[in-house]
């Protein structure tokens, strides 16, 4: 899975019906959350070293049995 579906699962990047914020970051639909981190390099390393230190250091509660696909959420 990619880095921005694991970062809404783990709750790092937040998500409110159809809206997904972290920090000052606000978007709506899941695409924006991939576009923003595929545009700003320096928010995609942020994002990506906060879900490595819960996959690497046994916090892995926070991470759902099984990892749905985030688009089929938003099409509902």
């Amino acid at each position: 899975p990619e880095v921005a579906g694991l970062a809404v699962q783990m709750d790092i990047i937040h998500k409110a019906g159809g809206w997904f914020s972290y920090k000052d970051l606000k978007v709506q639909g899941f695409d924006a959350v991939r576009a923003a981190l595929d545009n700003d390099p320096a928010l995609m390393e942020e994002v990506t070293a906060q879900v490595k230190e819960i996959l690497y250091s046994g916090k892995q509660e926070k991470l759902p049995d099984a990892i749905e696909d985030t688009d089929a959420e938003d099409a509902q």
